[in-house]
């Protein structure tokens, strides 16, 4: 396996999984500052120029979530996604999808929150994004003050997912103002295998 990787990218979240499995694998440097992955050899794995890219094999997969969850997958046994078929299952993929709106309505709320000028309909669109903010992160708040961790009480390929987005919009934006979700988060950003990922 062979992990395409640069440092404070979404591509830490396939390593992190990787090292918290203690898989065998391949990492790659990536130096976007040079436009390495603009390079003809990079865009015929990936043509969209980004990173992670993952190979497994003959097999080339792009876009962190998919990689997430194949990675989880293919080493099921280590308990980082719930059982095939198993009713958790569909909560775990229901998860995963809600962490992609929490990014996406974060961005939303960044572009607009650094314009110069915003008319009334983007105001209107600026408060959305934080609405549905608050909505996801009240969410889990709920599940997290029933368990250890977002998607139960084992760390799972859920937490790495949303890990990210939660500790940006604690530390770099200041929208998190919930004691569950800070704790979470400080207890997170200790495990042995994140702080590889990001050395």
């Amino acid at each position: 396996m062979k992990l395409y990787f640069s440092h404070n990218t979404r591509s830490v979240r396939p390593r992190w999984l990787l090292e918290e499995i203690g898989a065998s694998y391949q990492l790659v440097q990536v130096d976007l500052a040079n436009g390495e992955h603009k390079s003809p050899d990079f865009l015929k794995l990936n043509p969209n120029g980004h990173v992670p890219t993952f190979i497994d094999g003959e097999l080339v997969i792009y876009e962190t979530t998919a990689i997430t969850l194949y990675i989880a997958d293919k080493f099921i046994e280590h308990h980082f996604a719930p059982a095939f078929g198993s009713k958790e299952r569909g909560t775990y993929y229901q998860l995963m999808t809600y962490a992609s709106s929490l990014e996406r309505h974060l961005k939303c709320y960044s572009m607009l929150l650094t314009a110069k000028q915003l008319d009334e309909a983007l105001v209107r669109q600026k408060n959305s994004a934080l609405a549905e903010i608050v909505t996801i992160c009240g969410e889990i708040s709920k599940m997290l003050s029933k368990n250890d961790y977002i998607l139960g009480n084992n760390f799972s390929a859920v937490d790495i997912t949303f890990f990210h987005w939660l500790w940006e919009l604690e530390k770099v934006y200041g929208l998190i103002n919930d004691s569950i979700i800070s704790r979470y988060i400080d207890r997170v950003s200790k495990r042995p295998a994140l702080v590889r990922a990001n050395s």
